[in-house]
């Protein structure tokens, strides 16, 4: 009865041990859960957003922004013919295979819009028509060859051709998501609709384009010809290069510079830089959450390590005491996990709870999933219990090894 007499005496010292670690680790590990559930849905909104297509091959794709004197900027005449004798020399520039121009590239932070007014057969029919009601659009005034340039697809029609000019019949060419929502259940080729006071024939259809935001859902956009605009209009470049556009960006100054009237590239990008900067934001603040959540998950399996250490310390006379009484040193090592495990269990559980709940306020933030995206949770639950099982591990190890004649020497 002495042997048994000590091990209860022994448990009992150690069972109020026993729930301090166990409330520690479920502090440490509910905090944890917290942040990393949260940079978990981060990262993956980030990872939607990236997947995202823009509408067009951003890839080997220049950007110049030229810039004139406001004089010289205001001459219709001057920038027409600066425009119609740029785009050859910049596509003799040798790495080039594409040269087009545009007033508000994609992703370039220049955006308009206007309103349009699509015309429709009346309800009795007969041919007759009227103009349907009004509603915005971004606009977009492109040269010919901009869409097969940059890569956007050509759904239906043509492009825009250099007969399309002033004298010729007005068109446009509008994104798939206005020809659907102005002209329902039925082709927006061979269309009319009013725009900047002239209603223009519908010749293509083309591909929707983000031009902000990959995050942000596409908007009906109408492109017509600069060469039926009126005014003066200063086009963005867009430079299709064969292999890495760094190389052929110092050309395109050089070349913009030496036309008449002079010019400045008021800065030159590449298109793939400026798609990536468009989602900075949700890029820095998912890795500032995930760096505290990697540094909570840290604290946390150093946190868990020290206690379960501690907890074995108090629990060495016990642990001995059963080693004497015949208990394996597998059935020790488990003896000590069981402790961190339960406290463990209950702090990720409480955790989840506790992210479920404050995840909401996350939910502006997030793109293509939910605050409650199951396999976000599921990682964050497994990568935990393995911390957990891992901080705990060693101490346990050390514990079924321990030297039961030396501790119980003195008993």
């Amino acid at each position: 009865s002495r042997p048994a007499t000590l091990l209860h005496g022994a448990g009992q010292s150690a069972r109020g041990g026993a729930v301090l670690q166990r409330t520690l680790i479920a502090v440490e590990l509910g905090l944890s859960v917290v942040l990393l559930v949260g940079a978990g849905l981060l990262a993956r909104t980030l990872q939607r957003i990236t997947d995202v297509d823009p509408g067009f091959h951003a890839e080997h794709l220049i950007v110049d922004l030229p810039s004139f004197p406001h004089v010289v900027a205001r001459d219709s005449t001057v920038t027409q013919a600066f425009q119609a004798e740029i785009v050859p020399r910049l596509a003799a520039i040798p790495g080039v295979i594409g040269v087009t121009a545009a007033d508000a590239p994609p992703f370039s932070g220049r955006s308009s819009s206007s309103i349009v007014q699509p015309e429709r057969e009346t309800a009795g029919g007969g041919g007759a028509r009227d103009a349907a009601p009004q509603r915005d659009a971004q606009q977009r005034v492109t040269i010919p060859g901009y869409f097969a340039a940059i890569g956007i697809r050509l759904q239906s029609g043509r492009d825009f051709s250099e007969a399309d000019r002033m004298g010729a019949p007005f068109v446009a060419i509008v994104s798939n998501s206005l020809a659907q929502r102005d002209f329902p259940n039925e082709p927006a080729l061979g269309k009319r609709l009013k725009y900047q006071g002239e209603w223009r024939t519908i010749v293509g259809v083309v591909d929707d384009v983000h031009f902000q935001q990959l995050s942000k859902d596409v908007q009906p956009t109408i492109y017509t010809p600069v060469a039926q605009r009126r005014g003066a209009w200063v086009l963005s470049l867009l430079v299709r290069t064969a292999s890495d556009p760094g190389l052929v960006a110092p050309q395109i100054r050089k070349v913009v510079g030496q036309l008449a009237p002079p010019a400045t590239s008021q800065r030159i990008e590449t298109m793939s830089t400026m798609v990536s900067r468009s989602f900075a934001e949700e890029r820095y603040r998912a890795l500032l959450v995930s760096l505290f959540g990697i540094i909570a998950a840290i604290l946390a399996a150093v946190g868990i390590y020290g206690v379960t250490v501690r907890a074995v310390s108090r629990r060495t006379r016990e642990l001995a005491i059963r080693s004497a009484l015949g208990a394996s040193a597998r059935s020790i090592a488990t003896t000590v996990m069981a402790g961190t495990t339960i406290g463990g269990a209950i702090g990720v559980g409480v955790g989840l709870v506790a992210a479920r709940i404050s995840t909401h306020l996350l939910a502006p933030f997030l793109f293509g999933i939910s605050a409650t995206d199951g396999a976000t949770y599921v990682a964050i639950f497994a990568l935990l219990g393995c911390v957990t099982l891992g901080a705990s591990c060693v101490p346990a190890v050390r514990a079924a090894r321990a030297d039961v004649a030396g501790v119980l020497h003195g008993e």
